[in-house]
């Protein structure tokens, strides 16, 4: 009789650990990190990077001319390299987080340096109901012909942008978007010219005001037209 208490309790204590084992592997999630990290910019990373799984699903025909901004994330995008040589990209970047963080206090603002189209699209499939909106930082110039596009630093086009984050809207800060947004319904610029644009220009601040601002599905169009009022509506015609 007396080995048998000593016997059930190491029972005991055996059953205490293995269920305290299987707890923790439960807080750390299937890849060994919480679920419930959301503490900074790179909250986005564990179902980013590890998000394995089918590809994003075709965009929807129907759904490619209007757009909602009901998601709490808004994701910044900063196309760096040696082309930029004085770190414009860089601290536009910079500059654009802290007036996001300032004009939209409930939305969690995330920051990513040159990603890829892999990375853009996992993002896209894991993350596709908390998109607010996409706004790219980059320095972007014509190319060879009409519909080619030399977006410095990156071999992505404005279109794979475009078609990794299909059915949300972008905002383009950078040079010759006018011309340039017309690759896809999505891309809004922010010029009515073709042109340079100037490093302080903060019409993406106007743009972003007007999505959030907006009741419902808007189209392009409709908010280059509130924006720059009819200088867009001239300059629309092809």
């Amino acid at each position: 009789m007396n080995h048998v208490l000593p016997l059930a309790a190491a029972l005991a204590f055996a059953l205490v650990a293995q269920d305290a084992h299987a707890q923790d592997g439960m807080d750390d999630g299937l890849y060994g990190t919480s679920m419930m990290e959301t503490a900074d910019d790179d909250a986005d990373a564990f179902m980013d990077e590890v998000g394995i799984g089918e590809d994003t699903a075709a965009p929807d025909d129907a759904a490619l001319e209007e757009y909602d901004t009901d998601g709490k994330v808004i994701y910044l995008l900063c196309i760096t390299g040696p082309r930029d040589s004085g770190d414009t990209v860089d601290k536009k970047c910079g500059d654009v987080k802290i007036k996001l963080r300032r004009d939209y206090p409930r939305h969690r603002i995330v920051r990513l340096d040159n990603p890829t189209e892999e990375r853009m699209e996992r993002i896209k499939e894991y993350k596709q109901d908390d998109i607010a909106i996409v706004i790219i930082v980059t320095h972007s110039t014509p190319g060879p012909t009409d519909e080619d596009w030399d977006v410095w630093d990156t071999e992505l086009d404005p279109i794979d942008f475009a078609e990794c984050f299909y059915d949300e809207f972008i905002i383009w800060n950078g040079c010759y978007s006018r011309a340039l947004c017309h690759q896809a319904d999505n891309i809004l610029p922010v010029q009515c010219d073709e042109d340079f644009l100037p490093v302080a220009d903060d019409t993406w601040r106007e743009i972003a005001e007007c999505l959030f601002e907006t009741e419902g599905p808007v189209t392009r169009d409709e908010v280059c037209r509130e924006v720059v009022g009819e200088d867009w509506s001239d300059g629309a015609e092809e």
